[in-house]
């Protein structure tokens, strides 16, 4: 919208500067609410994704306190992949990263490092590998029309 606002601009602008200006204020005006509207969208997204992320990691707490009581390993949770609004443009994804730290002692099946294998694994909620070393990189995307 922002982009069409824009375009009709430039397109009724004289080479008149006092009125390129003028023009360029009415812009600015019109497009002001849109800017808002788009932090508030952003945050109240973010915002929502820590609230989710929250009740993720406490689910899995609960879990690992109930699969200890049994002497069992803790099951995964799959972690939330991405937060998208109806029809949003801008969303908020979590993107699970690793680094090779200690090479001796990562297990066998990753010896050959094989990225793929190691990404699905982490995807699928594994929080430690042996020799790895696992974060969350929380990147703000845009998807432009």
């Amino acid at each position: 919208m922002e982009k069409e606002i824009e375009r009709q601009r430039k397109e009724a602008n004289p080479a008149d500067p006092e009125r390129v200006n003028h023009r360029k204020a009415q812009a600015e005006k019109l497009t002001e609410p849109l800017k808002s509207i788009q932090a508030t969208c952003k945050s109240r997204m973010e915002g929502y994704a820590q609230l989710l992320e929250k009740q993720r990691s406490e689910e899995q707490e609960k879990l690992k306190q109930a699969a200890s009581l049994l002497d069992m390993p803790a099951p995964l949770l799959a972690p939330q992949k991405s937060v998208k609004g109806s029809g949003a443009l801008i969303y908020t994804a979590y993107e699970r990263r690793f680094e090779v730290e200690e090479l001796h002692k990562v297990p066998d099946i990753y010896w050959i490092i094989d990225e793929p294998k190691l990404k699905k694994h982490i995807d699928l909620g594994y929080e430690e590998i042996p020799g790895v070393r696992i974060w969350t990189e929380t990147v703000q995307k845009v998807r432009a029309r």
